[in-house]
């Protein structure tokens, strides 16, 4: 009776007994055939199932092909010609691992961008930079303050002996008061308050900028814990995996001793490489529950089922476009130019204290009880006030010196923003593009480390290779599992960075469901405020 099975991936014509007789060789006494409603072979290896890839590992390598940099972009990888021209559609090999990797439960399951979503509403941080930031709001209105009038009340009262000597009486006790109004309008200062507000406003930018860059931050770690609460979790059914499959090997192996056929000196080592898988898989699960802790802090909530993590949908084509959109995007730059920006209009404002200043001011007086007879004198006035700083004692000249070396320091440090994240789109790039022909060689790895685990396997049937011989080639192909199903998170990971880097990970750019905090709503409000000590607290 002849029947089409599928053992590894590879289509293979066998009989039932062709079959028996094949799996009592390799040793595969946990292996188990059934019949599926289509015809075609299925079977179980020490209870896990040979499964095709799923619907998420197709949709893993379809999202990417948007990412993919064209074939004909000067940066793109030409080692690699099928990343280039796409090729790579699907994860190859059900054996891989793939179904450890990405085994989702059914079921309702979160997605990234909720996830996103709640980790920007609720993030202590992010609320804590907004809040920093509507204190720089205020500088806004304590510049404007220079150009506004100040009104001053003046009062007193006492009991004094006082002494009269145009009526020859002397030391008379009497009550006295005295108060008075000031006001005060500045109408020049030697440009201070312009360079004040100019400064403010350059600051405030710069705290917009900081914004955005936190924004980033965190939404950033948001992503890299969503991606370790998977890649974990894909390294625990591996582990997991290879506990079974040693679990059966040892079963094996001493079902085997008792015709003699193994020694025990076979099974002390598959004792031993057992005892390390279960070690191995003891720290899986303490990584999975690490993982779990850091998404919980991130994110505001402990993780459930989670759904693939989608490519970023704009990212750059190329190495020289990402510089170009860094420079012009990424909130390191604009705080840093506006920071050194800020410096520059202090200058100006310390400057000013150098200058003359002119002010308007109207003022009245009244005093009682300073006289014998209890008369009132009333004095009002409106003087043109000029005050011209002569010598400061070299202080204010001081401070001009010191705020022009901080200018200098701060267009250095502005410089240096630029190298910083040229910097860092470069290795973006570079790493996407690295961990994407690691992922393709990871394949091929595991492809190999299949073919020398089943050669070894026929081989020790025959009596060519020994128990440790299969036990290192498992291994072998375990270490290469592992690496493969963390080299797909990382190339994930990759691609964010460097969407941080050009400076879209942020809530518009990732579209995500959720309103965006405006910082210019808080600023509006502020800026024309002439009383009042109430706050405003962050608009929902």
């Amino acid at each position: 009776m002849e029947m089409q099975g599928r053992i590894w991936g590879e289509s293979l014509s066998f009989t039932l007994s062709t079959v028996r007789t094949a799996l009592c060789g390799l040793g595969l006494s946990a292996v188990c055939l059934c019949m599926i409603p289509s015809g075609t072979m299925a079977g179980t290896i020490f209870g896990t199932p040979w499964p095709e890839i799923g619907s998420w590992g197709q949709a893993w390598d379809e999202a990417e092909e948007d990412v993919l940099p064209p074939a004909d972009t000067p940066s793109s990888i030409t080692a690699f010609p099928e990343i280039n021209r796409g090729q790579v559609k699907t994860l190859p090999n059900p054996d891989f691992g793939a179904q450890e990797c990405f085994a989702f439960p059914s079921g309702t399951r979160d997605t990234l961008s909720h996830v996103l979503a709640a980790a920007y509403s609720e993030s202590p941080t992010l609320k804590a930079q907004r809040a920093t930031l509507r204190a720089l709001d205020e500088r806004a209105v304590q510049a404007k303050s220079g150009e506004r009038p100040t009104v001053t009340g003046t009062g007193k009262v006492g009991r004094g002996v006082f002494t009269d000597t145009s009526s020859r009486e002397y030391d008379q006790m009497r009550n006295t008061a005295q108060y008075g109004v000031v006001i005060s309008q500045p109408l020049y200062d030697g440009g201070r308050t312009g360079a004040a507000i100019k400064e403010a406003d350059a600051n405030i930018m710069a705290g917009r900028a900081l914004l955005q860059k936190m924004e980033q931050d965190v939404l950033m770690q948001a992503v890299g814990a969503y991606l370790d609460v998977m890649r974990t979790e894909g390294v625990l059914r591996l582990n997991d995996r290879n506990v079974a499959a040693l679990q059966a090997e040892l079963e094996d192996a001493q079902r085997r001793n008792t015709v003699h056929e193994t020694s025990q000196t076979d099974i002390a080592q598959v004792q031993a490489r057992l005892s390390s898988a279960e070690a191995a898989r003891a720290q899986a699960v303490g990584a999975v529950g690490a993982a779990k802790a850091n998404f919980t802090n991130v994110v505001g909530y402990p993780p459930g089922a989670l759904e693939p993590v989608p490519a970023p949908s704009s990212l750059p084509a190329s190495l020289e476009e990402a510089i170009k959109l860094a420079r012009t995007s990424n909130p390191l730059i604009t705080s840093a130019r506006q920071k050194a920006a800020s410096v520059q209009y202090g200058i100006d404002v310390v400057e000013s204290e150098l200058m003359p200043h002119v002010s308007l001011d109207a003022e009245y007086d009244r005093q009682l009880g300073y006289s014998s007879a209890g008369s009132e004198q009333v004095a009002s006035a409106l003087l043109l006030k000029l005050r011209v700083p002569l010598y400061s004692s070299g202080s204010t000249e001081a401070r001009l010196r010191a705020q022009k070396h901080l200018a200098g320091d701060a267009s250095l440090q502005a410089a240096q923003s630029r190298r910083d994240v040229d910097e860092q789109t470069i290795t973006a790039w570079n790493d996407l593009l690295r961990f994407r022909a690691e992922k393709v060689a990871k394949t091929a790895q595991i492809k190999s480390a299949e073919i020398a685990l089943k050669g070894s396997r026929l081989e020790e049937a025959q009596g060519q290779r020994t128990k440790l011989d299969v036990l290192n080639a498992q291994l072998e192909l375990f270490y290469a599992q592992t690496a493969a199903c963390s080299s797909l998170f990382q190339e994930r990971a990759a691609a964010y960075r460097l969407l941080v880097a050009v400076g879209g990970m942020t809530v518009d750019g990732l579209g995500l469901p959720v309103q965006p905090y405006d910082p210019s709503v808080n600023y509006e409000k502020t800026k024309g405020r002439w009383f009042g000590v109430d706050v405003m607290e962050e608009q929902s």
